[in-house]
């Protein structure tokens, strides 16, 4: 009686069906961690190594290898570009707790908030202001174009001045202000806003630079206040806008 042991799996056969293993667990990977250029495009190079080996090995026929490997290649790529990181802030920047200054005749208005940086890095952060004073009740559509107006007149100012950066540290709430000398509050325009007429409406608008390893962005606030107690956001212009549209860091 003949007993026949059919050949078992290679070295060059396991290694190959532990690279598509390996490719499967990259696929996996590259999805629940977070993602940076640099990262990503190691794991998607691995990934092309690990599932293009186990074709080069299996698959004979030149005829037949050549074109599953651009296959591969192809399904790689486009798969890169479904996981490849968007250009967004790795930071988390903001502002909170903005309270206004009394209301002075012949001071300049004022509000002071916590910029909070809920990061582990420390961020040079580059800040630019403008303060307006607005007469009258405008309804929702006049008070959206004023804002816009002014929003233009600070984006014009931001491409035009440089100002230094101020550290913020990792993990900390950094108490900060918005003033402007060149605005002075008169008598009627602190009895306004005392009195709590909505005849007045102060609008503080900021903007945010800072850089971190996603590259340059930003972050703008709005705030509006017609009283001593209440601080509102404006409905426009309040949060990220990235990545920057204008001049580079210097």
């Amino acid at each position: 009686m003949v007993t026949t042991h059919s050949p078992g799996l290679s070295v060059g056969d396991q290694i190959a069906i532990i690279m598509g293993c390996l490719g499967g667990a990259v696929v996996i990977v590259t999805y629940l961690i977070p993602k940076t250029p640099f990262f990503t495009g190691l794991l998607l190079f691995l990934l092309w190594i690990f599932l293009s080996y186990p074709l080069l090995h299996f698959v004979r026929p030149l005829k037949v290898k050549i074109p599953t490997v651009l296959i591969v290649c192809v399904l790689v790529f486009l798969f890169g570009r479904k996981v490849w990181p968007e250009n967004k802030p790795t930071a988390d920047i903001m502002t909170e707790d903005a309270v206004s200054s009394t209301p002075t005749v012949g001071q300049p208005p004022s509000i002071n908030f916590y910029v909070r940086n809920d990061t582990p890095y420390n961020l040079d952060i580059r800040n630019f202001n403008l303060i307006n004073l607005d007469a009258g009740v405008p309804s929702q559509e006049e008070e959206n174009r004023r804002e816009d107006d002014k929003w233009e007149e600070l984006r014009k100012y931001v491409a035009e001045t440089e100002v230094s950066a101020t550290n913020y540290p990792a993990k900390v709430r950094s108490w900060s202000s918005v003033i402007d000398q060149r605005v002075k509050l008169t008598a009627d325009q602190v009895n306004a806003i005392k009195n709590n007429t909505g005849a007045v409406t102060i609008r503080f608008m900021s903007v945010y630079q800072y850089r971190d390893s996603t590259g340059e962005h930003e972050w703008d606030q709005c705030v509006l206040v017609q009283n001593t107690f209440a601080v509102v956001h404006c409905s426009q212009h309040n949060g990220p806008s990235w990545p920057m549209p204008h001049k580079s860091w210097r």
